[in-house]
């Protein structure tokens, strides 16, 4: 890391990436995030963020409220909007293109420790070996392996190459292994809320009360959006798209992909009551 030009390329990475928190969770001390494409956008990880709203800590120590536009946890990825904010965006490489050995190094907030830099060097990209368990359920998922220290306040930052491009977005560590996202991954999930339709939701599953069945509760409803326009309020649970159950938030995502455009119906209880709303769908704004 004492290369002049790593040590720039750790410059440039450290000024688009900010401090994410939030108030519950068993990451409330709170993580990194990464300047994405701009429009106030961060990038940064799911686990991060529990709740519907965030606050972003620039370098200079400003404070800025932000919401979570879109969450995934299966994929560990969460991207948050705070109006005002314009940080320069970060470069993203595909990590599949690397060598073993390859230099990375990461930056992040290890341990209430800011714009802290680690350094090691690639392992692999793709599942991990047999042997290695995951929780949640993520085997089989694609990552970027590598040999870095990461610590609590890590997860969110990037992890870049000596020439400064963004390979992935720090999730964990398992048996001593530096686990990312990779950036395509990324890329695609910040895509994916840039283009429509789309609800304009955060939603989680939660079991119905008194009752086997899977519900998905409404944490955030964007003003403007479709799921708005129809009438759907925070609060509210969704227990079935079109007629059919509901098992997870995909099966939001994925109904809104099929319907390309048109409506949705859903089946909503709010308190003690149950009714039927029709969704049009559309490109919400952002």
């Amino acid at each position: 890391m004492s290369s002049p030009g790593v040590v720039k390329a750790a410059a440039r990475v450290r000024a688009s990436v900010v401090q994410v928190r939030s108030d519950e969770g068993p990451t409330a001390g709170g993580g990194a995030g990464i300047a994405w494409g701009g429009d106030g956008l961060i990038v940064t990880s799911a686990h991060v963020v529990p709740t519907p709203e965030a606050t972003v800590v620039l370098r200079d120590g400003a404070s800025h409220e932000a919401v979570v536009v879109r969450r995934d946890p299966h994929r560990d990825l969460a991207l948050v909007r705070a109006a005002g904010v314009e940080l320069p965006p970060v470069e993203i490489a595909d990590p599949r293109t690397l060598r073993r050995g390859t230099l990375l190094f990461a930056v992040g907030h290890p341990l209430g420790v800011t714009d802290a830099v680690s350094a090691g060097v690639l392992q692999a990209t793709g599942p991990l070996p047999p042997g290695l368990e995951l929780p949640g359920g993520k085997r089989g998922l694609a990552w970027v392996q590598a040999d870095v220290r990461l610590a609590p306040g890590n997860s969110g930052g990037p992890l870049a190459d000596a020439a400064g491009r963004v390979v992935g977005v720090s999730a964990m560590i398992v048996a001593g292994l530096a686990l990312a996202v990779p950036a395509p991954d990324a890329e695609a999930f910040v895509a994916g809320y840039r283009s429509g339709p789309r609800l304009g939701v955060v939603a989680r599953a939660v079991v119905l009360s008194d009752t086997d069945r899977i519900g998905l509760a409404l944490d955030r409803v964007e003003r403007g959006a479709p799921a708005d326009r129809a009438g759907l309020v925070a609060g509210d649970v969704v227990v079935a798209i079109d007629g059919a159950p509901v098992h997870s938030p995909s099966d939001l995502s994925r109904s809104v992909r099929r319907a390309r455009g048109g409506w949705l119906t859903l089946d909503v209880v709010r308190g003690a009551r149950w009714r039927r709303l029709q969704v049009v769908l559309g490109a919400a704004a952002t």
